[in-house]
């Protein structure tokens, strides 16, 4: 995707560059574990499901965290808080390359779940205050487009480095990339310092009063659960199958990030093709439902390729759902937008952790259908939300 800035200085162009760095970066940082859950588990002989949480822990750090920093961003510079955080994010990666003990690798953890929020809140901000307009619009695309391919590239690049040099390694690299955003980010342009409104009780009750949009926050909720239960759960069952399987061929199983971009790239024009916003979310989670039997296969490019599609509902639910949750939302976009948020990041952190309780205290044929069931229940509330947004 190319993006164009008519009239736009050349220094604006490289701090955006630097900007999809950071955000290539932090979510590399959010899902690079995953391919290594094996190997983790192996050398520190925790359960599957504590593995899981150093992602979990992420995810639920990215629930609650940005309700607060907007706050801070209030007193300081969205440049200087990008600073910190990135410095922090590289020292918090420390501790994860030398200790041999679980308890403190996933404090570590934590401790990049919290400084995410961080970066992510001053980096919105930031493109905020430096783009106007159309130049807005389309810096925007190409952050939520560099979020989801981030994504995939966290789980690749970490994968391949596993596989050469060891999963130790792999998440001391990563670690480091935070030093040269350092530098790039003390090269951006001063801006202005954003003002955030305060959050009333009053808004948070009127998001909570609205049914149609707490359907809405449970649709979003209920993807991420989904989604993130089978990207958790699928190291262990690649190495149930196929015991020694190499990292970089777990992470090449999400490789279909790559469609979930394309899919969120073109949503617009899907949602006009199908008939408005219900009833292409409807089909999102039919396709979804019909995919899910699949992954009780031992055939794994069988289960690649349900991988791969998988993206699409995901990424089309993920695309479509933001724009009606603010269309209907309280007058205070702040409060309505930080419950979004925490609903959406409480559902993959949820099904991340009991995904894998399931894979291990019962099957991975009970986690499929406890999947089938969440979705089953969302094909019922995406069926209720016909009339709220009539074909287009």
């Amino acid at each position: 995707m190319k993006i164009y800035f008519p009239h736009t200085p050349q220094k604006k162009i490289f701090d955006f560059l630097g900007l999809l760095y950071i955000t290539t970066l932090i979510f590399t940082t959010v899902y690079a574990p995953q391919p290594l859950f094996a190997a983790i588990h192996a050398d520190f002989s925790v359960s599957e499901a504590t593995v899981s949480l150093l992602v979990s822990v992420v995810l639920f750090a990215l629930a609650v965290a940005p309700l607060f920093y907007g706050v801070l961003l209030s007193s300081t510079s969205p440049r200087r808080l990008l600073q910190i955080s990135m410095f922090l994010l590289a020292i918090a990666g420390l501790p994860i390359f030398f200790t041999h003990s679980f308890p403190v690798m996933l404090a570590a953890r934590l401790g990049q779940g919290l400084l995410v929020p961080a970066v992510l809140t001053s980096l919105m901000a930031y493109i905020a205050s430096r783009f106007h307009g159309v130049e807005l619009q389309r810096a925007m695309a190409a952050y939520v487009g560099t979020t989801i391919l981030g994504g995939l590239f966290g789980r690749i690049i970490c994968g391949a480095l596993a596989t050469e040099f060891g999963w130790r390694w792999a998440m001391l690299l990563i670690a480091l990339a935070a030093l040269p955003g350092i530098l790039i980010v003390t090269r951006f342009s001063e801006e202005a310092r954003p003002r955030f409104s305060k959050m009333y009780w009053a808004s948070f009750a009127q998001v909570f009063s609205n049914t149609t949009l707490l359907r809405l926050l449970f649709l979003e909720a209920g993807g991420l659960f989904v989604f993130m239960a089978i990207a958790n759960c699928l190291p262990f069952y690649l190495n149930s199958l196929n015991e020694g399987i190499s990292e970089l061929r777990v992470a090449m199983m999400y490789s279909g990030y790559a469609l979930g971009a394309l899919i969120a790239f073109s949503s617009g024009r899907l949602t006009r093709l199908f008939g408005g916003e219900a009833r292409t979310l409807l089909l999102a989670f039919c396709v979804y439902f019909l995919l899910m039997p699949g992954f009780a296969s031992t055939n794994i490019y069988l289960i690649f390729i349900l991988m791969s599609l998988c993206c699409a509902p995901q990424f089309m639910l993920h695309s479509i759902c933001p724009g009606l949750i603010n269309r209907l939302g309280a007058s205070d976009c702040g409060v309505t937008n930080g419950i979004y948020l925490s609903c959406y990041y409480t559902g993959g952190a949820l099904g991340s952790y009991l995904s894998v309780l399931v894979f291990v205290h019962f099957s991975w044929i009970a986690c499929v259908a406890m999947l089938m069931a969440m979705l089953f229940a969302m094909i019922c509330v995406g069926f209720t939300l016909r009339k709220s947004f009539p074909q287009t």
